[in-house]
């Protein structure tokens, strides 16, 4: 479960870093696959009005998500290091 996790926060931040900082989480996930979106809808429910920014800011310090952020920011970082 949790490298599922990992893999659409990672979806989540390519899609932030594609898409720009100015749309709401629910407008960021519309074009994901229909299992990203329903994870999303369900365990997001409460940031989907929110920025990407705001949204990543808030799981990065939750007891509940914090070490699946961790680890997908992690991965992130190396993906755009591999592209430099």
């Amino acid at each position: 479960m949790s490298k599922y996790i990992v893999d659409i926060l990672v979806l989540l931040l390519r899609k932030a870093c594609e898409e720009g900082e100015d749309i709401a989480l629910i407008d960021l996930i519309a074009n994901t696959p229909n299992e990203v979106k329903r994870f999303c809808l369900k365990n997001f429910e409460d940031f989907l009005d929110l920025p990407p920014r705001v949204f990543f800011a808030k799981i990065m310090n939750s007891k509940k998500w914090s070490k699946y952020f961790k680890l997908a920011a992690e991965r992130f970082y190396e993906e755009l290091i591999k592209e430099v």
